[in-house]
């Protein structure tokens, strides 16, 4: 950037030269001027992987019949209780999802991967969680259907 009359910021101008003494503490101010930096940039390196790796992340989206809050809640903390994260995260950004079908009496019908990660293990670890929830609650008496399809979504954000 530029200051005035072109000058980069941060820029002394001494009239008539410079004052004796000036290129050694010059030298000193760019020296630790570089170690600053260095150190900056090494721990940016070194945190990179860390926010690379970004964290787990839970949702469940149920059929829009069903209006019952605290079942939906019931269902995620059951889900969310059991999910045992692998080792290895997938890329930020992507995600597994399981597709289930609860039957009224709170079974498990029937769970599927419907959308990989890229990592197999992120996404047996899913289908893993949502299989050993069962049996969830049984379904509210004011839901109307037989079965209720969920879909389970396990990112990873950053």
């Amino acid at each position: 950037m530029q200051g005035r009359a072109g000058r980069p910021f941060g820029a002394v101008f001494f009239a008539g030269g410079p004052p004796r003494g000036h290129h050694s503490r010059e030298k000193e101010h760019l020296t630790a001027m570089k170690r600053t930096l260095v150190g900056l940039l090494l721990f940016s390196i070194s945190a990179l992987p860390a926010l690379a790796a970004g964290r787990p992340s839970l949702n469940v989206y149920f059929q829009s019949t069903l209006k019952d809050p605290a079942y939906q809640k019931q269902v995620f903390q059951k889900v969310a209780g059991l999910w045992k994260a692998p080792s290895t995260f997938p890329a930020v950004g992507k995600k597994c999802v399981v597709q289930a079908v609860i039957s009224r009496d709170g079974r498990l019908q029937n769970a599927l991967v419907s959308m990989e990660s890229g990592v197999k293990a992120w996404d047996k670890a899913a289908l893993v969680a949502v299989e050993k929830a069962s049996p969830f609650p049984p379904l509210p008496s004011s839901y109307p259907h037989k079965t209720l399809e969920a879909h389970f979504h396990v990112a990873v954000v950053p």
